[in-house]
């Protein structure tokens, strides 16, 4: 059993859920893959909210028809409640 903190958000509201099986989970749900370096740190999430953003940009490009400047707009909204969300994980 690995006994280092899992830093997912399954992990830090108290559910037995480490983060190697949050890596695999993670990339067959959305094509993302957390880099191993970054496992059992707040960069796992981080990562993970980066790169969710970076695909709802291009998504709402592609299927919403917004323009760059309003894509980066929603696309951040969304990355800083995820993060804001996080950050309170944390505490």
């Amino acid at each position: 059993m690995d006994e280092r903190k899992s830093f997912n958000k399954e992990a830090l509201d108290g559910g037995n859920y480490n983060d190697l099986q949050w890596q695999k989970d993670f990339a067959e749900q959305t094509g993302i893959v957390i880099p191993d370096k970054y496992l059992f740190s707040e960069k796992g999430p981080r990562y993970a909210i980066d790169m969710i953003y970076e695909q709802n940009k291009k998504d709402y490009m592609q299927h919403q028809g917004f323009d760059q400047k309003t894509a980066e707009m929603h696309a951040g909204n969304l990355k800083r409640a995820a993060l804001n969300d996080f950050e309170a994980l944390l505490k």
